[in-house]
């Protein structure tokens, strides 16, 4: 028994003088200490002394606090009215008081008895002011008692002895250590086990518990009958000798009740075979039954009762056939947590009658149910942003609105009273589903209304699938769009375009390197041929670059919402794959001289900071779209940033992540309330329906209906399921713009080199010289702390790098980095350190490769691997990673075709995807540019001497 806390519960029933019944109470035990001892008193109204929070617990656990408040001397008390002048012993002279007062009493000694011993909670008996749990522990018997009656009549009278019988042994109360725990139902402790006595009333065992026969003399026999004996007989067995017996085994008849199995927590069909001299259950192992005639007291016969067994086993045979399954004589569906009994009842009804089982008149605690197959009849309108819903059940002669039957599945109570008096069985499926989706819905007359964003919920709820999606035309890529679209990339498209149709919002969820920005784009491109084609009045027609000089002005007006490491390369791929867009940084010191032209703009790029600070001027503008790129940025729903984001309007919203949930189910609630508001309820509905039942509880339904609710609008594919469609080898240059202080260090140190070395003669350029000070360039471009290790300013490309690295690890994939500078890869070691980050390290001071190689390949939790560039340039072999970051570009582009190959080789089994990480307007640039001009020199044997040449020779070039 596990509970949030350091305690664990255990249950006691000790027997209260002052109301002579036993009365229950909870304790606390230290967790793992056996049972043995307990440490305090505990009651629902001081668990948070403990710090135990009422709403971990368990259902159960709750359950029997309440019993034990209800049960408690005091609430007793004023239950039953007992005051200074009344004592409950005073209640046996009120007849109807006092038995409702023991009727009270037994029914909740019942309950927390029952609900003990259903998840097997540890019960003591008479505890009291014991600390000594474990010498009072009781155990629960696995097996009910029934009585067992005996008669012997004699010359005098006769001979009555009560026998409990378990398992075909027959138990002598008088010899064993009984007690009896309530009366009806009847609970005993039979040394010590916990036993529950079925069909008699305790009362009538206690004359037993002290000797093991009573004599009753024949003048006492008709009143002792009629009082004590009459109502155990029907369901007790009896043996009686010396009277006259009567013998059958004929059959007449079979007919099927509904039980409600509280261990198995589900309806069962239990089977009645009906005899001249009695009933026999199919749960029942009892092979006859003897009975007294007792209407004639004074002439008392015997008739004995025995079982057709072979007709009997033939007719379980049967409705196994027809698809039910026995356990213990019971009869279940194969699956009953989705297909209930009455439903099934209702299918196989002919069947089941057929095969010789009666269902007439067949009833559930006093209802009479109705097995007919309900039919549905289905409308629904779109009006707005609702769904307006009308469903109409029909059942036999009957037809009702669906709307009224909501209250049923609001109380979980699948019992619908028709007008006839009979009940109709609500399907567990409507019950499983409704039981969700009537938070969300609105009741008008005889309608329903659903938000438009709660529309998965209505999927396959019927027979059929609910259609429920604006009709969506197949998506074309544009010719303004300048690359080729991945199959799984227009697949993106299609879906981010149906979310824009039916104005429902969307998050993008795939793995890194997917192609999250480019699919954001293409979709982009799509919306704005549909508002040049709807301003025309015509067709949707692709356009292209000079059909877009005719279009309307109507801005696209998408606003981005990025971090700030992220603003230069979503400008730069906006360049590159969509260059007719008109687009704006907003962003710097002056960007609020843009702030009325904004909204001139197609796209317009800004940051998460940017529009915390500017969100009184931003929520006053109308934006098209507004898109987040890793939006897990507003994960704090207490956050300011959250706060300022979603007070943007816009008509459709988009979120890019490929991690929607970090650490917490909150986090996918934040990123939700973003894409679609409301769409999960308030925070607090969200905690109580689907944090606590999934995180604390483990509860697979409330997992199930989130999963159907954020389905439609959430789209996450991962690198191994699209791997097919991507290409063996891919590569990307990530600009990453300086830091301000960084960037003014760069530029001074760029100026002091440039007139140092011009004003020589070149012939009489020293060439370490010149190495030597673009070396300190390039080393100021990865980060300042690579040329004062003291320094405190800050790199933007560091920035970059470690945000791509934290969505590697989230994504559970892993990456090689390499850099020329060792001193480069030991800030990310250190980075790696501080956040407890597991990696690999390859440098010429490593010894044990090897090590290394086996950490990085065989650890799930090894995502980088760090490599020095000349270190790592033979004898490696590693297969595992997805991605290659290479931080700084050298001048000889075949050393990093060398790190390229350490992962792009025979045996990988993924396709990777290598990101060059470039420091703008830099000397990295430069050299991007000498590789790529000398390329098919670099292709050809070179060595290191000629490309010192080279750069020497180029230096004016490369210092401008």
């Amino acid at each position: 028994m596990s509970h949030p806390t350091k305690y664990d519960f255990c249950f006691d029933l000790s027997y209260n003088h002052e109301v002579s019944f036993f009365l229950p109470s909870i304790f606390l035990l230290e967790k793992d200490s056996s049972f043995n001892y307990v440490e305090k008193k505990i009651t629902k109204d001081n668990l948070s002394i403990f710090t135990i929070e009422w709403e971990a617990l368990e259902d159960d656990i709750k359950k029997l606090f309440e019993i034990e408040k209800t049960l408690q001397v005091n609430h007793l008390g004023k239950k039953f009215s007992i005051s200074k002048k009344k004592s409950f012993i005073d209640l046996k002279s009120e007849k109807n008081t006092f038995n409702a007062f023991i009727n009270y009493i037994d029914s909740k000694i019942h309950l927390f008895l029952s609900i003990c011993k259903k998840n097997d909670y540890s019960v003591s008996i008479n505890l009291n002011q014991e600390k000594t749990f474990y010498k009072f522990k009781k155990n629960f018997s696995c097996f009910q008692l029934n009585p067992y009656l005996k008669f012997d009549k004699h010359d005098n009278g006769m001979h009555y002895s009560l026998f409990l019988e378990s398992n075909k042994d027959k138990i002598i109360p008088s010899t064993n250590k009984t007690l009896i725990l309530s009366n009806n139902p009847c609970w005993i402790v039979m040394n010590d086990s916990i036993h529950q006595v079925n069909y008699i009333n305790g009362n009538k065992i206690k004359p037993f518990i002290d000797k093991d026969k009573i004599e009753i003399p024949t003048y006492l026999t008709a009143t002792y009958f009629q009082k004590f004996i009459k109502d155990v007989i029907k369901h007790g067995t009896i043996e009686a000798n010396g009277f006259k017996v009567e013998k059958n085994n004929c059959l007449l008849e079979t007919k099927a009740s509904i039980i409600y199995d509280f261990f198995k927590d589900t309806y069962a069909l239990e089977l009645q075979f009906v005899y001249k001299y009695g009933i026999f259950l199919s749960t029942s192992n009892q092979k006859n039954k003897t009975d007294l005639n007792i209407e004639d007291l004074d002439n008392i016969s015997v008739f004995n009762q025995e079982r057709d067994n072979s007709t009997e086993s033939q007719l379980k045979t049967n409705l196994i056939a027809i698809g039910l399954i026995e356990s213990n004589g019971l009869f279940f569906p194969s699956n009953p947590k989705e297909t209930n009994l009455f439903s099934f009842l209702t299918d196989y009804r002919e069947d089941i009658e057929n095969a010789g089982i009666k269902l007439v008149d067949l009833s559930f605690d006093h209802k009479k149910i109705k097995l007919e197959k309900p039919a549905i009849s289905f409308n629904k309108a779109i009006i707005n942003d609702w769904f307006d819903l009308k469903i109409k059940i029909t059942i036999g002669a009957f037809e009702i609105d669906f709307v009224h039957i909501l209250e049923n599945i609001r109380n979980n109570d699948p019992f619908f009273k028709l007008e006839d008096e009979t009940f109709f069985v609500i399907p567990t499926e409507w019950m499983q589903r409704f039981s969700t989706l009537q938070h969300f819905i609105k009741k008008e007359k005889n309608q329903i209304k659903l938000p438009k964003n709660k529309a998965g919920l209505l999927n396959n709820f019927f027979e059929k699938t609910t259609e429920i999606d604006v009709e969506t035309k197949p998506y074309q890529p544009s010719n303004l769009v300048k690359t080729t679209l991945r199959p799984y990339q227009k697949e993106g498209v299609q879906w981010l375009m149906k979310n824009y149709h039916n104005q429902t919002g969307a998050c993008l969820a795939d793995d890194m390197g997917l192609g999250k920005t480019l699919q954001t784009l293409a979709m982009l491109v799509a919306i704005q041929e549909e508002i040049v084609a709807f301003e025309s009045e015509g067709d949707i027609v692709p356009l292209d670059l000079f059909s877009i000089k005719t279009m309307k002005k109507e801005a696209l007006r998408a606003l981005i919402v990025l971090p700030n490491t992220l603003l230069f390369n979503w400008y730069n791929e906006t360049q590159k794959f969509t260059p007719h867009f008109s687009k704006i940084v907003y962003s710097g010191p002056k960007r609020k001289e843009n702030t009325s032209r904004l909204l001139n703009y197609d796209v317009i790029f800004t940051t998460y900071a940017i529009v915390s600070k500017d969100i009184e001027l931003l929520q006053k503008m109308n934006f098209r779209v507004v898109i987040l790129d890793e939006s897990q940025q507003i994960k704090n729903k207490d956050s300011k940033i959250f706060q300022a984001i979603n007070s943007i309007n816009t008509s459709f919203r988009v979120s890019l992540s490929g991690t929607p949930i970090e650490n917490s189910l909150s986090d996918l609630w934040a990123q939700m309330q973003f894409i679609n508001p409301d769409i999960l309820g308030s925070f607090t509905f969200f905690t109580k329906n689907f944090i606590v039942p999934i995180q604390k509880q483990q509860s697979e339904k409330a997992l199930q209906t989130l999963l159907q609710i954020i389905q439609p609008f959430l789209l996450r594919r991962t690198r191994a399921s699209v791997l097919k469609e991507l290409p063996e080898l891919s590569e990307q240059i990530v600009f990453c713009e300086m830091n301000k202080e960084q960037k003014k260090w760069y530029e001074t140190e760029k100026s002091k080199a440039r007139n140092q070395l011009l004003q020589l003669n070149a012939i009489k350029v020293n060439k370490i010289h010149v190495l030597n000070t673009l070396m300190k360039l390039r080393q100021l471009s990865n980060h300042p702390k690579l040329v004062d290790t003291s320094s405190s300013a800050s790199s933007g490309k560091f920035e970059e790098v470690t945000h791509y690295l934290e969505n590697i690890r989230r994504s559970n994939l892993k990456v090689l980095v390499f850099s020329a500078f060792v001193s480069h890869i030991q800030l990310y070691v250190e980075w790696c350190k501080q956040n407890n980050y597991k990696y690999s390290l390859i440098t010429g001071a490593v010894k044990d490769r090897q090590n290394e190689v086996i950490k990085f390949e065989n650890d799930n939790e090894n995502h980088f691997f760090f490599i020095s560039l000349k270190s790592g340039s033979s004898g490696l072999n590693l297969t595992a990673a997805s991605f290659v970051f290479l931080l700084d570009p050298w001048w000889n582009p075949s050393i990093e075709e060398q790190a390229i190959a350490r992962s792009y080789r025979m045996g990988q089994k993924n396709k990777v995807a290598v990101m060059r990480f470039v420091s703008k307007e830099t000397i990295e640039e430069k050299i991007l540019m000498l590789q790529k001009t000398k390329k098919d020199l670099f292709n050809s044997v070179i060595s290191e001497e000629m490309i010192e040449e080279e750069i020497t020779s180029k230096i004016s070039e490369i210092l401008s």
